[in-house]
C-alpha cells in the first residue's frame, strides 16, 4: 500500500489512551496495543541495552517515550514518511520532539538519511547502534522504510570502517591530544587580514604552477600543506603559513627541508608533538576525536582552539 493513503484515526485502548490506527479497505490496523499501549512500550524499551537508536514509524511514540527513560538511550533518529498524514500525530508529541536527545526525519531521501547517521553516528560517543521498526506501521509504506533501513544501514558499515582505523591509531591520537594541551594554552597570534589566499597541495600540476605562484606572490597569502612545504621552499617560495592534519608521525618528514619558526603553523590537536615544536606560532584546530571535540565544546583555555566539526 503507497504511504501517501496513509491516513490515523484514533481507538480508545482498555488503559484509557489514544491509540492511531490506519484504515484501509481490509479493516482499521491499530499501531500498538490496545490493551496497554505505554506497558506494551515499556517493555521492549527495557531491552534495549543500545545507545544510538533509529526509529523507523512514529505512531502513538509509547516505545519511543519509554526508550527516553532508559538509562542508555543517549540519541533517538526517528524516521517517518508522509508528511501531510503525520501531521495528526505530531499536535500530541510537542514534549517528545522537544527532548534535544530526539530528530525527527520526514520524507527524507536515503541519501540525506544517510549523511546524517554518519555525521550524527559515533559509536565511541553512543555505543551500539540499533533500528526500531514499528511494524505495522512500516507495512504500509514497505518501499520508502526498506530504504530508510537500507540507508541506515550503509551509514553504520562506513562507520565501521572508519571506527577500525580510529582503534587503530586511537591510542597515539589520544596521546598526542594530551601532550599538545600545554602548547595549546599558547595563543598562536593573529593573522593579517585576507583579500587573496592561495592554498597550495602537492599534486602532478604543482611545478607548472610555481611560476604564476611566484608572479603573484606580493598579493597572496599562501598557505601551504604539509606535502608541498618541500617544493616550495625548494623553488624559493615562503609560505605565510602551514597546515598539517594528517596525525601520523610521518608528517615530521614533510618539514625535513627546513621551517622559519615564525611561520604560522596549523595543526590538529592530535597532531604529533614533535611537528608542534617546529614553530613559535601553533594554531591548534579540533578535528574529528571526540576528545579533541569534546575539549573544543566544553571550552578550551586557549583561544588558538579552533572547533571544527571536520578538518
Amino acid at each position: 500500500m503507497k504511504g501517501d493513503s496513509v491516513q490515523y484515526t484514533m481507538m480508545k485502548a482498555r488503559s484509557g489512551l489514544d491509540v492511531p490506527a490506519i484504515a484501509d479497505s481490509r479493516g482499521v490496523h491499530p499501531l500498538h496495543s490496545l490493551v496497554d499501549p505505554r506497558r506494551e512500550g515499556a517493555r521492549l524499551a527495557g531491552a534495549l541495552e543500545e545507545g544510538f537508536l533509529v526509529f523507523l514509524g512514529l505512531g502513538g511514540a509509547f516505545h519511543i517515550e519509554a526508550a527516553l527513560e532508559n538509562k542508555n538511550t543517549r540519541r533517538v533518529i526517528i524516521i517517518e514518511h508522509n508528511k501531510e498524514a503525520l501531521k495528526e500525530l505530531l499536535a500530541q508529541k510537542e514534549a517528545l520532539l522537544g527532548d534535544r536527545r530526539v530528530t525527527l526525519l520526514v520524507d527524507s531521501p536515503p541519501a540525506e538519511t544517510e549523511r546524517f547517521v554518519l555525521n550524527e553516528y559515533n559509536p565511541l560517543l553512543y555505543g551500539a547502534l540499533r533500528v526500531i521498526p514499528l511494524r505495522t506501521r512500516v507495512a504500509f509504506d514497505p518501499e520508502a522504510f526498506a530504504a530508510s533501513a537500507a540507508s541506515v544501514d550503509s551509514a553504520l558499515k562506513k562507520t565501521a570502517a572508519d571506527f577500525s582505523v580510529q582503534s587503530l591509531f586511537g591510542i597515539r591520537w589520544f596521546s598526542n591530544i594530551l601532550r599538545n594541551l600545554e602548547k595549546a594554552r599558547t595563543p598562536g597570534g593573529e593573522l593579517p587580514a585576507l583579500s587573496r589566499m592561495a592554498l597550495v597541495a602537492a599534486g602532478p600540476s604543482l611545478d607548472s604552477q610555481l611560476s604564476l605562484l611566484k608572479k603573484e606572490r606580493k598579493s597572496l597569502f599562501v598557505l601551504a600543506s604539509d606535502t608541498s612545504l618541500p617544493a616550495l621552499l625548494a623553488a624559493g617560495i615562503l609560505p605565510d603559513g602551514v597546515i598539517s592534519i594528517d596525525c601520523q608521525h610521518i608528517s615530521y618528514h614533510h618539514f625535513m627541508a627546513g621551517l622559519p619558526r615564525n611561520i604560522p603553523l596549523f595543526l590538529d590537536l592530535a597532531s604529533p608533538p614533535v611537528v608542534a615544536s617546529l614553530s613559535d606560532r601553533v594554531i591548534f584546530c579540533a578535528g574529528g576525536h571526540p576528545l579533541a571535540r569534546y575539549i573544543a565544546r566544553a571550552g578550551s583555555p586557549s583561544p588558538s582552539l579552533i572547533h571544527q566539526e571536520a578538518m
